[in-house]
């Protein structure tokens, strides 16, 4: 019905489902996109090359042939994310997470899209040594399939009390030790090994390859990952020129960097293990029939397939997350909350999938003509990869308790610092100069909160003149959030706030702190010119203040994790 000042009929979906801004894409159909490029440029290499023979391989605990990664590397597969300069495309870690999900999916065995990762991750460590003499030996070889390289760190104790150590002897380090539970090292060519100096108790990283004097790779009884090589490497007196080190100290903040990527890569492993059996388990039920019924039409069945889809779907969500995350370029580049959530939340759900196919199988579950039985098997190995799972939420509340103590001690410590400028506590005001934006808010917050003073705000006309004081105005503490102000508005600021000031007043000037990555302080100076302010120049703060006559120039407080830096100077007395 239609009447004067009325509309005709809206449904509820016209008005709930507003469309997006044209042109813009959800995280879904990016992921989607990549999966059907993964899916045509290499399933057929999956299932026609990677497949045949998996299940004879996995009985007789055979590890996959090299030539699979050569054909890999001809495919372009493991140069998928590397860089261009050195052959690959230059995809992100998103889109290569992807690829390893939806290989995952495909695979017939659990660890191939796994131990591609790690071919390609140890490329990456190499590269980022910068010595050119390991890069131009190894690099090309690794891209190309035609080497095979994996890490190996663990030892099952802390990285400051290994047993795997490295001594200076002249101009040759000296290992030895035993790296335990390395995928693939039985078919391995190079390794990237984690081990303690012996004089100065760092971790330092070497690239020990599988022919050198003393290094022997032992094969390793498992109770699933068949066909991933897994073993160890024994290291006697294992005598490597100094080129052969990668890092020359704190290589523990590079596992750091690798763990970090490699545990999110880890749960796209996992997930795509997870869509491919919860793929084949419905597919299995679908021909069977229980007294004159489709098994998969009961109600027990429908509620226990939409559990399966949950737990995909769910753990797609953190995975996905992850994976966007990467792509940050303020992200930690040691520790991913993110990724250590998704890591552990897939692996909780493939344990779940597990029970419930397990249930829905029957016997066949338990038989080894089946996939069911091998998954659970293997997919036990893929959750015991980069961290248990108890270690996992280990880190998590340890960096949950770091992090609220850490900003309760920054808080505290940026009022004692604005505290400290003030000649005494009854005479603390602030003058806040229009044209800080939010960032003037949150600045004054601090100042606010240094001590029981009144927090007097004065606002000036914007002319930049004194017209914002009054005559008589004498302030021991002045705080003026103006640094985003164009040059010449900033020294006309800090001139008419420094004639205020008593004889050995300070005039203290927030400024937005920039992160150190370029592409960090680039997005910061973005959001700023949006929001009508800009980042000063180096050294303009401290130059307006000196030419206003004030002294004792210097940065009181600053804090990267905030954002902010504080710029104080006092008149002379």
């Amino acid at each position: 019905m239609t009447g004067q000042g009325m509309t005709g009929r809206a449904h509820a979906a016209d008005v709930m489902n507003r469309a997006a801004a044209p042109g813009h894409r959800t995280l879904d159909a990016e992921v989607e996109r990549i999966r059907r490029e993964a899916r045509r440029r290499f399933g057929g290499f999956v299932l026609e090359v990677a497949n045949p023979g998996s299940h004879f391989r996995n009985k007789e605990c055979r590890p996959l042939d090299n030539r699979v990664f050569e054909q890999a590397g001809e495919l372009g597969l493991l140069g998928f994310s590397l860089p261009t300069e050195i052959g690959g495309e230059g995809r992100d870690k998103l889109a290569w997470g992807v690829v390893v999900e939806e290989i995952a999916r495909l695979s017939r065995d659990p660890g191939f899209a796994v131990l591609l990762d790690i071919s390609v991750e140890i490329t990456e460590l190499i590269l980022s040594s910068g010595t050119p003499e390991l890069i131009e030996a190894y690099v090309p070889d690794l891209v190309a399939g035609r080497r095979f390289g994996v890490q190996g760190a663990y030892e099952s104790r802390d990285p400051y009390d290994y047993q795997s150590t490295a001594r200076l002897e002249g101009d040759v380090w000296v290992l030895n030790g035993a790296k335990r539970f390395l995928a693939g090292a039985r078919f391995a060519d190079l390794f990237v090994l984690f081990l303690r100096d012996e004089a100065s108790n760092d971790m330092l990283a070497f690239l020990v390859k599988k022919d050198d004097p003393g290094v022997t790779p032992v094969h390793m009884d498992t109770m699933g990952m068949h066909t991933m090589g897994l073993g160890q490497v024994i290291l006697h007196e294992v005598r490597l020129p100094r080129t052969r080190l990668l890092w020359r100290a704190d290589a523990l903040s590079e596992l750091n960097t690798y763990a970090r990527i490699r545990r999110t890569m880890s749960a796209c492993g996992v997930l795509g293990a997870l869509d491919g059996v919860i793929e084949n388990c419905v597919e299995a039920l679908n021909s069977r029939r229980r007294g004159g019924r489709r098994v998969l039409d009961y109600p027990n069945v429908e509620r226990s397939v939409g559990e399966l889809r949950m737990l995909l779907q769910t753990s797609r969500a953190s995975v996905y997350r992850a994976l966007d995350g990467t792509r940050s370029p303020d992200r930690d580049p040691h520790f991913d909350e993110f990724a250590t959530v998704a890591k552990h939340h897939a692996s909780e759900c493939a344990l779940r999938v597990g029970r419930l196919v397990m249930g829905l199988q029957g016997g066949e579950a338990y038989m080894s003509a089946f996939p069911w039985e091998r998954f659970m098997r293997d997919i036990l190995g893929l959750i015991s990869g980069q961290g248990s799972q108890e270690m996992l939420l280990l880190q998590l509340g340890q960096r949950t308790i770091v992090g609220l103590e850490g900003k309760r001690v920054r808080e505290e410590a940026a009022e004692r610092a604005v505290a400290k400028l003030a000649d005494g506590w009854w005479a603390l005001h602030a003058v806040a100069y229009g044209g800080g934006g939010e960032f003037a808010d949150e600045a004054e917050a601090v100042v606010a909160a240094a001590g029981p003073g009144a927090l007097d705000t004065l606002e000036p006309d914007g002319r930049g003149t004194e017209a914002g004081f009054a005559v008589d105005d004498r302030l021991a503490l002045a705080w003026l959030p103006a640094a985003g102000l164009p040059g010449a508005e900033l020294r006309a600021a800090v001139a008419a706030t420094a004639t205020a000031l008593l004889p050995g007043g300070w005039l203290v000037l927030p400024c937005p702190l920039p992160p150190k990555r370029p592409l960090g302080a680039a997005a910061a100076r973005l959001d700023l010119a949006l929001a009508g302010g800009r980042i000063p120049e180096d050294g303009e703060v401290e130059g307006a203040l000196a030419a206003s006559g004030l002294g004792h120039v210097r940065t009181a407080w600053q804090d990267a994790a905030l954002g902010i830096r504080l710029i104080a100077a006092r008149r002379p007395a």
